[in-house]
């Protein structure tokens, strides 16, 4: 027994110490390990014998992943308009805290029409603007979880039914129709404003 105990207790830093990184998504990381005339490839599928699709710097902060390989060593994120794959022994990850703690402000699109929903740290204030309509900013009144599931959907709103918003944030793979780009963060956002409600789709991204 005390056997398996010694290996339950090792076998995650083992797997730290191997190139993997927690599973929460969408989080933050740096590259690390890579030479400073070198750059890391990203790649088109999690195997290193795939195409390039992109590079990240040896020095890039703030990398957003997006989603992990079953086997957890790569990671999925983006570099300029694509995404790709890249070894998760080449990024530290710098924070713990998951979206869902509103520590890192949120970066919304969607497009037909364009528009963005950004969101300050801590989900206190929320900005929406979009073509035709001027930049609104809204005191967020309230955000909650769902009493199942507290931590994967995220509701909240602000205002009322002639000036305010209701939205929804979800985990799971979203395109913003736009780029090639991954999210991994789903919006429903609903605008009221003098009697009436526009729906809008869309991604969300970290943005520090």
């Amino acid at each position: 027994m005390k056997h398996v105990l010694a290996v339950l207790l090792l076998t995650p830093s083992l797997g730290l110490a191997d190139g993997h990184l927690p599973p929460n998504v969408p989080s933050l990381a740096d590259v690390t390990g890579v030479a400073s005339n070198d750059s890391l490839n990203v790649r088109v599928d999690p195997h290193h014998s795939t195409d390039i699709v992109g590079t990240l710097d040896h020095n890039a902060t703030d990398v957003e992943i997006v989603d992990h390989s079953s086997d957890g060593r790569w990671a999925l994120v983006n570099s300029g308009e694509v995404s790709g794959w890249v070894r998760n022994k080449f990024l530290t990850q710098t924070s713990d805290a998951p979206w869902h703690e509103f520590e890192t402000p949120l970066a919304c699109v969607g497009t037909e029409p364009f528009w963005f929903f950004g969101l300050s740290g801590g989900a206190s204030v929320a900005t929406f603007e979009a073509i035709d309509v001027a930049p609104t900013a809204f005191a967020v009144d309230w955000t909650s979880g769902l009493v199942a599931r507290p931590t994967r959907e995220i509701g909240l709103g602000a205002g009322s039914s002639d000036a305010g918003f209701s939205a929804l944030i979800e985990e799971g793979a979203c395109s913003d129709g736009m780029s090639d780009r991954s999210f991994a963060l789903t919006l429903r956002l609903f605008i009221h404003q003098d009697g009436a409600t526009a729906g809008y789709g869309g991604c969300c991204s970290l943005d520090p």
